[in-house]
């Protein structure tokens, strides 16, 4: 006496199932750029890290830039000494500035140079401002495409942030199998069943190889773009008798199955579809019929089993 599994025929939905080997790729990409000439300095961020919209990135060292200020700053120090000379001679102080008379307070400066020297600084503070490399938008770090101390041009792309967790499948597959499939049919990433997309292009134009170019749309996840992964589309749903695989008894080219009425007996069918875990039944079997889920070979017409269920 064996006890074997058993079941009650019903009718299920039973899909066509698509199967083939795909890269995951993100959505949505955003270029960092350099916003002037120079060589790269530093850099903050390493690759997948989550970057804030206004983080600072990294910087760039300009040529010249440091004896540039230098040489300002001088000037700013020089003028600023002619301006406080030139009040005390007006019978003025610097340190108190708010009460020298306007026209006096501008002439001042004009004369000293002092204006034309914080003009220069200013302008040099906004030359340094572009040596930061701010990021434009939230996301996260998708890989950097320049070195510490390599030279950009301004618009070079520095950068990617992936600015959204979406992502797609690219993947490509024979005409025979374009023909099973169509657009919003679900997608199931093998090793992950419960990640599922649906396929959102099918590309018209046939490669080389004669395959053709498919992606489908993923929800947020953990797959890292490039990673490649096996998965399978599931397409037109149809009501049916879907019984497992595994409890079909296969000989001659004929399929049967184990009917339980007490004792087993091996009952012929017909099979309309199949995919890798169910078939879809044709004729022999009817609703509330009972059968052995997993006969495992050949059973005797006489042997006793127990189902469970």
């Amino acid at each position: 006496e064996v006890t074997l599994q058993g079941m009650v025929v019903k009718s299920a939905k039973f899909w066509k199932e698509t199967y083939g080997r795909g890269t995951v790729l993100d959505k949505n990409i955003q270029q960092i750029t350099a916003p002037t000439s120079g060589y790269l300095k530093t850099w903050n961020f390493q690759k997948g890290q989550p970057i804030k919209k206004g983080d600072l990135l990294g910087t760039l060292i300009l040529e010249s830039l440091d004896s540039k200020l230098l040489q300002l700053q001088l000037n700013l120090k020089r003028s600023k000494g002619a301006l406080e000379k030139r009040l005390i001679q007006l019978g003025y102080q610097l340190a108190d500035s708010s009460n020298i008379p306007p026209k006096i307070w501008e002439a001042a400066q004009l004369n000293s140079g002092y204006i034309e020297s914080v003009a220069q600084i200013n302008q040099l503070n906004e030359e340094i401002n572009n040596t930061k490399i701010w990021s434009p938008t939230n996301g996260k770090l998708k890989k950097t495409l320049i070195e510490t101390g390599q030279r950009v041009q301004i618009g070079q792309p520095i950068a990617e942030l992936t600015i959204n967790q979406e992502k797609y499948l690219q993947f490509y597959l024979l005409k025979y199998q374009i023909e099973k499939i169509a657009i919003g049919d679900l997608l199931q990433i093998t090793h992950l069943p419960n990640l599922k997309g649906e396929v959102s292009q099918i590309s018209t134009e046939v490669e080389e190889d004669g395959t053709i170019l498919v992606k489908a749309k993923l929800p947020p996840n953990q797959l890292l773009d490039g990673e490649k992964v096996n998965f399978k589309i599931l397409s037109d749903p149809i009501s049916g008798i879907s019984i497992p695989r595994e409890s079909i008894i296969q000989k001659n080219g004929k399929f049967s199955v184990y009917l339980f009425n007490q004792r087993p007996i091996l009952k012929e069918i017909l099979i309309n579809d199949s995919n890798e875990d169910f078939v879809l039944v044709q004729s022999g079997l009817s609703i509330g019929d009972t059968i052995i889920k997993n006969p495992n070979g050949y059973l005797n017409h006489y042997q006793k089993i127990n189902l469970a269920f």
